[in-house]
């Protein structure tokens, strides 16, 4: 994964130096957008980014709880696309990063306030496939090409 993306970044070096600052902002926006969309639709959809689906959440009574994770963090208020002409972030806002590094690491947490502490499986929330990739291609010779 990591040699397709060093692939692209050496082939499209030399195309966006050629920009100015604020044709790279909006080539950055849009990028961002994608990204943080494609993203999104993958958190919905309870996959990794190898493309293996979420560890199901644990019983509590007894009972599995079929409500989809992490609908609050991929909405829009929480998940943003923060973007300039340096550079393209899409990410979680600092109130709810603390909930999305824990799933993200699969780092041990207390369930509530006086909770008991438990490891929680490795769900990668953030991550670039293959798809994503091809996204940031097409977007990018799309914007170069107006």
């Amino acid at each position: 994964m990591r040699e397709n993306l060093d692939d692209l970044v050496k082939y499209l070096t030399p195309l966006l130096n050629k920009l100015s600052d604020g044709e790279m902002s909006k080539l950055n926006k849009k990028v961002g957008a994608d990204l943080r969309q494609s993203q999104q639709q993958r958190i919905a959809a309870q996959l990794n980014p190898d493309g293996s689906s979420y560890t199901p959440r644990r019983l509590r009574d007894g009972k599995r709880i079929r409500r989809k994770m992490f609908t609050k963090l991929r909405a829009q208020r929480y998940f943003r696309n923060f973007s300039n002409a340096d550079k393209v972030n899409v990410g979680f806002l600092t109130n709810v990063v603390f909930v999305a590094r824990i799933h993200q690491e699969g780092l041990r947490s207390r369930v509530s306030q006086n909770g008991p502490t438990i490891t929680y499986p490795k769900r990668e929330l953030l991550g670039f496939t293959p798809t994503d990739i091809q996204l940031i291609e097409d977007s990018v010779m799309r914007h170069l090409k107006t």
